[in-house]
């Protein structure tokens, strides 16, 4: 999705956002693991979603996106519509 409105706000979607360590981190010990990127990274990688950014190894997991307008507001249980779908770097 390209352009969405959550609620009353409509968003830009920009990129894809690939993810830090922190849900690597047991955050009562500081020790760090392979779950859940280990997982994810079989099937959420740059190759996988056609990111345009970031590194092979990097996880994609999200999106970073702008908002439009001041004042709109997004709450739990709002739906999501995809108001446009195209991509500018894909052909598709």
């Amino acid at each position: 999705w390209r352009r969405i409105r959550i609620g009353e706000q409509e968003m830009e979607v920009v990129k894809p956002c690939s993810r830090c360590k922190i849900p690597t981190t047991n955050q009562e010990t500081g020790e760090q693991g392979a779950e859940p990127a280990q997982t994810l990274a079989s099937f959420r990688n740059k190759a996988h979603v056609r990111a345009p950014c970031g590194d092979k190894v990097d996880v994609f997991f999200g999106q970073n996106v702008c908002h439009f307008a001041a004042g709109g507001r997004v709450c739990v249980g709002d739906q999501i519509y995809a108001m446009r779908v195209r991509y500018p770097w894909s052909s598709k």
